[in-house]
């Protein structure tokens, strides 16, 4: 991956529907030039996948919950963690390091939904015990610009200019 790779990467993570021809006006390149090269990175594995970004608000969440889980020591952390992913309303679900064991995010619409997620999570064997925060949703979560550009920024190198 190169300085070029990076340039187009930039872009669609500011906008992910960014047309190859607008890409390659602002970059100084051909639009097939762009193409070819998108295409390679999606082989490569490198872009893996489109995504979009929703307004929660919108879509009628108020806010989200962060649960900070650890687990009984004698708990399977992965079988665990793949059922966490697939509960109601979580969002994110991250392994940890330090005193807990996972980030459980999730959203919640009203109260009653809000003590229905922390009943189910307060619910289950193998957590031995957990905090929460409830955290505004003006967070944006992905995609995470700022965060990849400036990583994509600082791993250029000069060898591949």
């Amino acid at each position: 991956m190169d300085k070029l790779d990076r340039q187009i990467i930039n872009c669609l993570l500011k906008d992910g529907q960014l047309p190859f021809s607008k890409i390659a006006k602002d970059l100084g390149v051909g639009t097939d030039t762009v193409i070819r090269r998108y295409d390679a990175l999606r082989r490569e594995g490198i872009i893996q996948r489109a995504s979009i970004t929703i307004d929660l608000k919108k879509c009628g969440f108020k806010e989200t919950i962060l649960f900070f889980v650890k687990l009984r020591p004698d708990t399977d952390a992965e079988k665990f963690f793949d059922t966490v992913a697939h509960m109601t309303n979580v969002i994110v679900a991250t392994h940890t390091i330090g005193d807990f064991d996972l980030l459980i995010q999730t959203i919640f619409t009203d109260i009653e939904d809000f003590n229905i997620t922390v009943e189910t999570v307060q619910n289950l064997p193998e957590i031995e015990y957990f905090d929460i925060c409830i955290a505004p949703l003006q967070i944006q979560i992905f995609p995470a610009y700022g965060y990849y550009s400036m990583a994509f920024d600082q791993s250029a190198t000069d060898k591949d200019q």
